[in-house]
């Protein structure tokens, strides 16, 4: 369920070790991300949203000292993601305030109407790369007005960190230069992921306006886009595709 920062209280965390692949990254401007994911049962979607709408209702409440935004999968899950300054963020409980004021008996059983609707649910980290990004209007995250998701993952072994952080960089030059419409982030597997990996992710308003904006941007880079494409996938252990939207209906943020 929703940011659940404290599911990794008291647990020993490990430094994170500095990837290759984030080399050209000053670390203050590497965005950390904490994500929580829920693979909801199909038919307990309606019941989970339910759940969802309930606890928005106690964050406000009781002033919930966290901001998330949640993304609905195509394969079902829902995951909410919370930007974070560093590790040290994790030592606070911004459930606390709801937790003591709704009463634990209460607390508790909010909690028990997510599991119901999912057979474990997991943790992770992911960092925002700046450098290997191309958002060229200065933004750091696509606006709610663009709410389809695309998420491209590339998975690879540690050896070929160096080589893909090299070519991340080649293929940012060319956005750089060539100005495609379709802007991209780029994030970087961190704590909680069982393999190494990065996701491309792109957005627009709909899946027709994503086709048409992709398709057009196919055209003006043919020839030496495949071309880099061609190289990353030499480098690359096997990609995935997986597409979803923002809802900001389920999504929170902090307000004094």
């Amino acid at each position: 369920m929703k940011t659940l920062k404290n599911a990794l209280l008291g647990l020993s965390i490990a430094v994170l070790a500095t990837s290759a692949l984030l080399a050209q990254d000053a670390a203050p401007k590497s965005q950390l991300l904490y994500l929580h994911e829920d693979p909801v049962y199909p038919s307990k979607v309606a019941e989970y949203e339910k759940a969802s709408k309930v606890f928005l209702d106690n964050a406000k409440k009781y002033k919930l000292e966290d901001s998330f935004s949640v993304i609905q999968g195509s394969d079902g899950s829902f995951t909410s993601v919370t930007a974070i300054e560093n590790l040290a963020a994790l030592d606070k409980d911004p459930m606390a305030a709801m937790s003591e004021g709704m009463g634990k008996d209460a607390f508790r059983a909010m909690f028990k109407d997510f599991d119901k609707c999912y057979a474990s649910h997991r943790d992770y980290m992911l960092l925002r790369s700046v450098s290997l990004s191309y958002m060229p209007e200065g933004e750091t995250f696509f606006p709610m007005e663009k709410p389809f998701r695309k998420y491209l993952y590339f998975y690879y072994t540690p050896e070929n960190q160096t080589a893909l952080g090299e070519l991340l960089g080649k293929i940012k030059k060319l956005s750089v230069e060539k100005k495609p419409k379709m802007h991209y982030n780029i994030y970087i597997s961190r704590l909680g992921t069982a393999e190494n990996y990065f996701v491309v992710e792109e957005a627009a308003k709909d899946a027709l306006e994503f086709e048409t904006v992709s398709a057009a941007d196919e055209k003006a880079l043919a020839g030496v886009g495949d071309e880099l494409m061609g190289e990353l996938m030499k480098l690359v252990l096997r990609r995935e595709t997986k597409t979803g939207r923002m809802r900001p209906d389920l999504s929170y943020s902090y307000t004094k």
